[in-house]
């Protein structure tokens, strides 16, 4: 199924970097174990940190919170931020 990301936003503060996004599920049916994945890329193109998490349950049509932590402060503000979802074939 095409899920969406939306309202990505990227924040540091006392000490962690944090990535914050919803993932949209705008079908009918429900979906369960979704994994996403955040990347973080440097200005030369390279991953800089990667975080992943599993969504036990996405409903129809609904939204989830999707959040990246990272203990660190990077040197500098990622250039670009992608996040991959996948879902699991249905046996």
């Amino acid at each position: 199924p095409r899920l969406e990301v939306r309202n990505r936003m990227f924040q540091e503060e006392g000490g962690v970097s944090r990535l914050e996004a919803e993932l949209h599920n705008p079908t009918l049916a429900g979906l369960k174990d979704v994994v996403a994945e955040a990347l973080l890329y440097d200005r030369a193109g390279n991953v800089v940190a990667a975080s992943q998490t599993v969504l036990p349950e996405l409903a129809p049509q609904s939204a989830v919170p999707l959040r990246f932590v990272w203990q660190r402060v990077f040197p500098e503000e990622p250039a670009r931020i992608e996040v991959f979802y996948q879902v699991p074939p249905v046996n």
